[in-house]
């Protein structure tokens, strides 16, 4: 992780199956380098989430979706990674191309939903 860096994540958890799989080191390394997080969430783990200078947080209205499938999907640097709360397992994907096409993806969604 560098500086100022930024991290993308849609997170699709349900609010009551929050499972802390991070830890603590990464948190620190994480604050301590300000690596800025955008998440696309669904609207009840936004309001339980407190605001964070370094975290933006649009969530996806209910009418859409209850978006609480327990999966997570992060997307820094050329890497992407997808977890799935339900059966604890994970899988990256590190691939350039593949990454900042994904990104791309989220920075539309969440501007879309920035606005709305």
């Amino acid at each position: 992780m560098n500086v100022g860096d930024v991290f993308y994540r849609y997170s699709g958890r349900k609010p009551s199956s929050h499972r802390d799989i991070l830890n603590n080191s990464y948190r620190a390394k994480r604050d301590e380098k300000q690596i800025e997080r955008m998440v696309i969430t669904n609207a009840s783990l936004k309001e339980q989430k407190p605001e964070k200078v370094e975290k933006e947080v649009v969530s996806i209205p209910k009418r859409y979706d209850l978006f609480e499938d327990n999966i997570s999907k992060i997307m820094y640097a050329d890497k992407v990674a997808i977890i799935d709360y339900n059966t604890n397992t994970s899988f990256i994907i590190q691939n350039k191309k593949f990454a900042e096409f994904e990104k791309k993806i989220f920075k539309l969604l969440f501007r879309y939903l920035r606005k709305n």
